[in-house]
């Protein structure tokens, strides 16, 4: 097992979307492979994944849909 690294060391860490797909783990979760990077550091932190639940998942799309098509603005044909 890694240690993981001091809290001081994660202050302002870059995280994004790895270019990997998302998957269904054995106990029915999503888990959606990361990247990480320290700003100062030009390598990679080891990989990390966000596993939601659907219904964590669901919130999720629900919030973003929300922040990309504000209330009121009306869907293309």
């Amino acid at each position: 097992m890694t240690e993981s690294p001091p809290l001081s060391e994660l202050h302002g860490l870059q995280i994004e979307r790895a270019p990997a797909p998302v998957v269904l783990t054995q106990a029915g979760r999503l888990s959606v492979p990361l990247k990480l990077r320290h700003p100062t550091s030009t390598s990679l932190l080891p990989h990390a994944d966000l596993v939601l639940t659907a219904e964590a998942a669901e919130a999720l799309c629900g919030e973003i849909g929300a922040l990309l098509r504000p209330a009121g603005e009306a869907d293309s044909p």
